[in-house]
């Protein structure tokens, strides 16, 4: 059912039968089936008083505390689904595809991958052998950072999106009436000349400085950004620390064919060879 659904969200919304988006929609009724059978069940739970989780504490989890908005009336129980379904299938693949290009293109840039590695040392210079991670560490890793945003451009990890136009748009000669769904892609944006100097090239310092407004845009933008960016950019930034702190690696197979299932991803799902640094 995953899959069904992740499918139909990037496919043309109409439902014809038999097509990617009927076969997601039919995909999303049962996931919404399942999770209201669980929200009653946690509705019944704490409503009884069983509000320990399975260690004895108190449970604060995600879905107990929406499920205690909707008792007092705060959600409706279609919001709770609503929001549920969100948490369990956005950012899924494209975050694990983003760290994935990242590491390709260290394994493919290695003076790049050098200037990472200082960063991150630096960063753990100043820490005990057993301290973690900490907001301001994630701070510092400006340069990882740059490293991502330039793996993303070059493999946007969407490929566009649907908006609706509120007014009558002239637009190159064609007006494009008010009401119609307009796909803006992600990755002809991305590969303009005109927003980025020499498109092809991987090149992290170009994001040195703040790049024109709605040029970069792997997690969209304007009122629709992302709720989930900077989530998506601490697990980047958080994973690639402990992998090249802790661990030597390289991959398999450096020209590995990128496709298209629905999201961009390697054909062959990017196998690397990884030992440990200790």
């Amino acid at each position: 059912m995953f899959e069904g659904v992740l499918e139909g969200a990037f496919s043309p919304p109409f439902k014809f039968p038999g097509s990617k988006f009927s076969r997601a929609t039919s995909a999303r009724m049962k996931v919404q089936k399942f999770l209201v059978e669980v929200i009653r069940e946690k509705r019944n739970e704490i409503e009884f008083g069983r509000v320990q989780n399975e260690e004895g504490k108190l449970d604060e989890s995600l879905l107990s505390r929406l499920v205690k908005a909707m008792i007092r009336g705060e959600v409706s129980e279609d919001e709770v689904v609503d929001n549920v379904v969100l948490l369990v299938f956005a950012a899924h693949d494209t975050t694990s595809f983003a760290i994935a290009m990242t590491f390709r293109m260290l394994a493919q840039h290695p003076t790049c991958y050098s200037l990472l590695l200082q960063e991150h040392a630096n960063i753990m210079s100043n820490k005990g052998p057993d301290e973690g991670l900490t907001l301001e560490d994630t701070k510092k890793m400006k340069y990882t950072w740059q490293v991502a945003r330039e793996s993303m451009r070059l493999f946007p990890p969407i490929f566009g999106s649907f908006r609706k136009a509120i007014a009558d748009i002239e637009f190159d000669g064609f007006t494009i009436p008010k009401g119609w769904k307009v796909l803006w892609t992600t990755y002809g944006t991305h590969n303009s000349a005109e927003y980025f100097k020499e498109p092809q090239n991987f090149d992290p310092s170009r994001f040195e400085e703040p790049v024109q407004p709605y040029a970069f845009i792997p997690f969209g933008g304007g009122p629709r950004l992302c709720a989930g960016y900077q989530l998506a950019k601490l697990n980047i930034l958080i994973f690639v620390h402990y992998v090249v702190t802790k661990y030597n690696w390289s991959l398999v197979d450096h020209d590995e064919p990128i496709v298209m299932d629905p999201l961009p991803f390697p054909s062959k799902g990017m196998p690397i060879k990884i030992s440990s640094k200790f």
